[in-house]
């Protein structure tokens, strides 16, 4: 998604940090449509192309990983464990939701690229609804 690879790529550049690019999905990924914790983490064993070693490890440090949401926090969590299997010493999780952007726009910062333009108009006006009392 833009919005998640955008966001990523300038926090990579703002905390002079390695961008190591997108964690891809593998072509036989399932659908995760379970509440059910088993069957959410059954469903994403698997999800994603290991990552190469060679950059994880020529960064040297953590890995930060973006997503644009998080619910039960499984999805963060099982991308986590591919990205220390393939090398990171440590996973920070940074989920973007309408808290993260509040923070942002708290900051100052006024421009964004979005796939979800919905969701990020519907956060952008609660932020100012909520700023304006």
């Amino acid at each position: 998604p833009l919005l998640t690879s955008s966001l990523a790529r300038r926090l990579a550049e703002l905390g002079r940090l390695t961008d190591l690019g997108v964690l891809r999905y593998t072509p036989e990924r399932r659908p995760v449509t379970a509440a059910n914790s088993a069957y959410r983490v059954a469903a994403l064993r698997g999800a994603w192309e290991p990552p190469d070693p060679g950059p994880i490890s020529a960064a040297g440090g953590p890995v930060l990983l973006v997503d644009d949401m998080t619910d039960t926090g499984w999805t963060l969590t099982m991308a986590a464990r591919v990205v220390r299997s393939a090398g990171a010493p440590e996973v920070l999780p940074f989920a973007f939701d309408c808290a993260s952007l509040s923070g942002l726009l708290d900051l100052g910062i006024r421009w964004y690229a979005t796939d979800e333009p919905k969701r990020f108009t519907a956060c952008v006006q609660e932020y100012f609804g909520a700023t304006a009392e």
